[in-house]
């Protein structure tokens, strides 16, 4: 089931092109940058009556390679948009080779993956099951090659809109492809299926089936209900972006998106799902298979994730560029790997200045005003005790005056005392002789 008439798009306005490092190549590296970033595909879709619901998630991080894309070059007739590529040698000669039969030391961009799917049956099967790869796997190296079509003819959309550019995202196999590696907190598949899965195997079936233009259905069709050809191999999302023409008064440039992923499950035969896979499918749940895995043509179901901002979608399906759900949005990698300048508080930079930078000068200068300074000090200080010694013998005089005062202050009041006294007592003694004796 599909719904049709689904647009995404990003306005770009007043966007002038960046200069371009690569040889004769019509890439325009504005369009390119508005690619880079997350983009999460996702459907979450529900039963009408029946507590049943399932859900599949594709976050692909899309991040330029500054690095390894200084490696790239262009030659006339070698098309990558035909899964050509153009290698230099360590002489700089240019060749023209195809993608699935050398390894490509030059990226246009890298790509970091994260995949996750649940099932939630209620009664009576009371099913809750996510499975994820439970981090970030990657770094996927991809070049993304341009339609050269584009530019030779006038193309539109259904709707009218004049197709100004288009980029179909094509993986490489790298230098590093062979290390890339499981992660531990994945539960949505074992260890020794990752390489199969996700890992070396993966992208080099996934780099041999873009060079022969496979879709996605092309390439699982020998392994639907049958195990002649052997167990069903996963592939890398395919992603397309085209650049158009809004015919708005304006001339805004939007940009167009096709996603595909066919996210594989495999539960095993003796679990409850493994016989609900058919029943979902058969009841619209947007569910392909069964595919053969593990030699049995009945255990294998892919969670179809289809984005068409064109020709429309898988029931549930939608497209953001930005990552959802509860994981971390940006890849561990990218955290720990930060190229831009560095700030630590607790390493420090001092430069050392050249040996011939002047530096008996400046040590001549810094003795001569050391000199200075220090005969300053000492008329200054020479000063300062001729001030406290002159200070202190003012003091001292201040003193020796103010204790003379006193001394004669106490002696005046010390013989008014016995004056007062004296008259005291001579005033007591006259009233106590006789009336008698008198005369």
């Amino acid at each position: 089931m599909r719904q049709q008439d689904d647009e995404f798009f990003f306005n770009f306005n007043n966007f002038e092109p960046l200069n371009d490092h690569q040889w004769n190549s019509t890439k325009n590296q504005t369009r390119i940058s508005a690619i880079l970033g997350p983009w999460t595909v996702y459907n979450n879709v529900k039963a009408n009556f029946l507590p049943y619901k399932t859900g599949a998630y594709m976050t692909m991080y899309v991040l330029c390679d500054d690095q390894m894309s200084d490696n790239s070059c262009d030659l006339p007739f070698c098309s990558e948009f035909d899964s050509e590529v153009c290698l230099r040698s360590m002489e700089n000669n240019a060749s023209c080779n195809m993608m699935n039969e050398t390894i490509v030391d030059w990226t246009d961009a890298i790509v970091f993956i994260y995949l996750e799917y649940y099932i939630d049956l209620g009664f009576p099967y009371n099913i809750h099951e996510k499975f994820s790869t439970g981090e970030w796997i990657g770094p996927y190296h991809s070049i993304l090659a341009q339609d050269p079509d584009v530019y030779g003819e006038d193309r539109y959309t259904p709707d009218g809109q004049l197709i100004l550019d288009t980029y179909i995202l094509k993986y490489l196999n790298a230098p590093s492809t062979e290390y890339l590696k499981w992660p531990e907190s994945c539960d949505l598949f074992k260890a020794d299926e990752f390489d199969e899965y996700l890992g070396t195997a993966a992208v080099n079936y996934t780099v041999n089936n873009q060079a022969k233009g496979l879709t996605f259905d092309e390439s699982f069709d020998p392994y639907y209900k049958t195990c002649e050809n052997g167990n069903v191999k996963p592939m890398l999302p395919y992603v397309n972006f085209t650049f158009i023409q809004d015919n708005d008064e304006n001339r805004t440039e939007k940009i167009l998106v096709r996603f595909e992923m066919k996210l594989l499950t495999y539960p095993p035969d003796d679990s409850a799902i493994y016989y609900l896979m058919p029943s979902l499918q058969d009841n619209g749940f947007p569910i392909s298979g069964p595919y053969c895995y593990d030699g049995d043509p009945n255990r294998g179901y892919t969670f179809d994730l289809v984005f068409d901002s064109v020709e429309g979608t898988t029931l549930g399906t939608d497209l953001d560029h930005s990552c959802i759900g509860d994981y971390e949005c940006i890849p561990p990698h990218l955290e720990e790997c930060n190229c831009t300048m560095a700030v630590n508080d607790n390493i420090i930079f001092e430069p050392i200045e050249g040996k011939e930078d002047s530096v008996d000068l400046k040590t001549d200068i810094y003795i001569e005003l050391a000199t200075v300074f220090l005969f300053i000090a000492v008329i200054a200080s020479c000063g300062y005790n001729f001030y406290l010694k002159k200070r202190i013998k003012e003091f001292e005089l201040e003193l020796h005056d103010e204790i003379i005062s006193n001394s004669r202050q106490d002696d005046e009041i010390l013989k008014d005392s016995e004056i007062k006294y004296d008259m005291l007592e001579n005033s007591l003694i006259e009233p106590l002789v006789p009336q008698n004796q008198k005369g």
